[in-house]
């Protein structure tokens, strides 16, 4: 596991957020300050969005295997989430990251399927974090295949969310006056 002080994370990316504030969210949640499940979700999109996997990602897996087995059932199943697909990403296209940072996978992943397991045993959580930590597992036990296989059916049956919308292109008036040295432009709105 990378130390959360090691330089390498001042070099790491993450989505919007940069790989050492990302290594900060980390310690605060070793220090126990570890946001519900909403906000814990919404911290950890700041470093990994949706499927795209950043390095940053993948070093801080380990970590998130760690603290999945020191909090609540709920949010060791998000955590354990977000390891999960950096794990599979990293198995998939191993060349793409440091292998400093892809070493401690293989342990992170086996501690993460027995915290996954422990999780999906609590009554605490409801049907979508229980089908998305049974996703998890299959990454974690090393099905990366069958894990990419799930995900991608997952996303083939999400219903299309673009709406067009539209609108009557705008008139504009252009109006050059011989007493002004200069034109102006606007808007009517219509």
């Amino acid at each position: 596991m990378i130390p959360l002080d090691d330089p390498i994370w001042d070099q790491l990316s993450c989505h919007n957020i940069s790989g050492r504030e990302f290594a900060e969210i980390l310690g605060e949640y070793y220090s126990g300050s570890i946001p519900a499940d909403e906000d814990l979700e919404e911290d950890l999109l700041q470093c990994a969005c949706g499927p795209d996997v950043y390095d940053s990602s993948v070093a801080a897996a380990p970590h998130l295997v760690h603290l999945a087995s020191k909090c609540s059932p709920s949010a060791a199943a998000i955590m354990l989430r977000f390891a999960a697909i950096a794990i599979a990403e990293a198995a998939r296209d191993v060349d793409q990251f440091d292998p400093r940072l892809t070493v401690p996978l293989p342990e992170a992943a086996r501690i993460g399927e027995i915290e996954g397991r422990k999780a999906l045993e609590s009554p605490e959580l409801d049907e979508t974090a229980r089908d998305d930590m049974e996703l998890s597992l299959l990454a974690l036990s090393g099905d990366h295949a069958g894990y990419w296989q799930e995900l991608e059916k997952m996303w083939a049956e999400l219903p299309a969310t673009v709406t067009v919308l539209t609108a009557p292109p705008p008139r504009i008036n252009v109006s050059w006056g011989s007493d002004q040295s200069s034109s102006y432009t606007f808007n009517s709105g219509q």
